[in-house]
């Protein structure tokens, strides 16, 4: 993943807006995504197609919530981000299973991502592994992190608040009570919910507070 958003020819990271994930999508995979009402609590849709070719779709309503509602705006990145992961992981193992498979195991048309497989916890996470084709949705939301909180940047960015509270270690800024500006400062320059950083930097071995 951070070889798309390295590959991203213009500058696809800025503090307040997060990465430029609709710009991803299009330079690297020549791809814009289309907008359409889905069923209810469909967020969003990869549709897959023998040759290889796929088609990004999301909600417009969410879309259009997004225009208006921070919320919603980040829920709209995080699943582009997760739909842009399904298309980085899976296409090509789409078109090996339709060349060489038939009947059900052939099907690989669509991939219908909905509001709960886009934004679980842990345990639901834990729990996706266990269910036919669920480990799909495990690996678009391990994808959608590292695109939208990149590890290098996000060091930069905790390096950066660590400096300006004069602190040596995130250990010492939660000590002393400020963990919460941690969290506060890379949900803001990444534009995703606090949440997903809390999961985020938990996977850096990095203790940040609930």
């Amino acid at each position: 993943m951070d070889l798309l958003r390295r590959k991203t020819r213009s500058a696809s990271f800025s503090p307040g807006r997060g990465v430029d994930i609709e710009r991803i999508l299009l330079e690297n995979f020549r791809i814009e995504a289309d907008y359409r009402y889905l069923p209810d609590r469909v967020l969003g849709q990869t549709l897959f197609s023998s040759d290889g070719r796929t088609t990004v779709v999301i909600s417009r309503e969410l879309s259009d919530y997004a225009e208006h509602y921070r919320g919603h705006a980040r829920r709209f990145r995080s699943t582009l981000a997760h739909e842009i992961a399904h298309v980085a992981l899976h296409t090509q193992l789409c078109v090996v299973r339709k060349k060489n498979a038939s009947g059900p195991n052939a099907h690989c048309q669509a991939v219908m991502c909905r509001d709960g497989a886009i934004f679980p916890d842990k345990s639901r996470q834990e729990q996706c592994v266990r269910h036919s084709n669920d480990w799909w949705e495990y690996q678009a939301n391990a994808g959608m992190s590292a695109l939208l909180l990149p590890f290098d940047l996000v060091q930069i960015e905790i390096d950066d608040v660590l400096d300006y509270e004069r602190y040596l270690s995130i250990r010492d800024l939660i000590r002393a009570g400020k963990g919460n500006k941690l969290v506060d400062h890379l949900s803001w320059a990444f534009n995703v919910s606090i949440q997903m950083v809390q999961i985020r930097v938990a996977k850096m071995e990095t203790t940040v507070p609930n």
